[in-house]
């Protein structure tokens, strides 16, 4: 009688966790964390500026212009050599253009652009249309997501373990590994502000650990601005001239 009691409190304890977490709400979840990072649903633009580790000196500053999560078009505002380059998002391709070439060239979303960001770090702004969750840990204040890419959807890491406050969903920690388990990096989500009334993330730390290379990221000017749809066109990047 005593092993059977014991059984039925172990049982309720999974039923009731897995009923405050089941797995098949990750997407949800992952919509809530997604949040923090989309200043609109669509047509939006904010400045990605990455920095050395101690937050002094600027490497770069990438204008980052949001047509909707399947399509984003990244121009650098600085350095003034980097002027005239190009990323674009376009579901799950990523293309480089920059004067002087006579057509854009297809990149890994994994492509370095300067520092530790890649192409896809700059232009994947959300987790839920990348990524589903196999597993939650409860860990008291936080949840600990287990998440594997989803195919076809130009991922950038095959998996992902990604910490986050279980009261508000503001992700904490992102770990980021390749299909063979090597943890590529590691991502501190340091800062949140308020920019009109809409909390957001504006201040991250990006640790490569093949390098050790860290440096700070910090995003800000966010304003809705839509562009012409044809500015979301691979053709189309040799004919841009982007000045704000």
């Amino acid at each position: 009688m005593e092993m059977i009691k014991k059984l039925l409190i172990v049982t309720f304890i999974v039923v009731f966790i897995n009923g405050i977490y089941p797995e098949n709400n990750g997407k949800e979840i992952l919509t809530k964390v997604d949040e923090y990072r989309n200043y609109l649903p669509e047509n939006f633009s904010m400045d990605f500026t990455e920095y050395t580790d101690d937050g002094k000196k600027e490497l770069y500053t990438i204008r980052v212009y949001v047509h909707n999560t399947q399509k984003v078009l990244c121009s650098f505002l600085s350095p003034s050599r980097n002027l005239g380059q190009y990323y674009l998002m376009l579901n799950n391709y990523f293309w480089f253009f920059e004067k002087g070439m006579n057509s854009p060239i297809r990149i890994s979303p994994r492509q370095m652009i300067m520092g530790s960001a890649s192409s896809g770090d700059i232009s994947r702004i959300v987790f839920s249309d990348l990524y589903s969750v196999t597993s939650i840990t409860d860990n008291n204040e936080q949840l600990v997501l287990n998440l594997e890419a989803l195919p076809n959807t130009g991922f950038t890491y095959e998996k992902m373990v990604l910490t986050i406050n279980s009261k508000n969903y503001k992700a904490i920690k992102a770990e980021c590994y390749s299909k063979t388990n090597i943890l590529l990096k590691t991502i501190n989500y340091l800062e949140y502000t308020f920019i009109k009334e809409k909390e957001l993330l504006t201040r991250f730390e990006i640790i490569n650990e093949l390098t050790q290379e860290k440096s700070i990221v910090h995003l800000d000017n966010f304003a809705a601005r839509k562009l012409p749809a044809t500015y979301f066109n691979k053709d189309y990047m040799k004919f841009l001239n982007l000045k704000d």
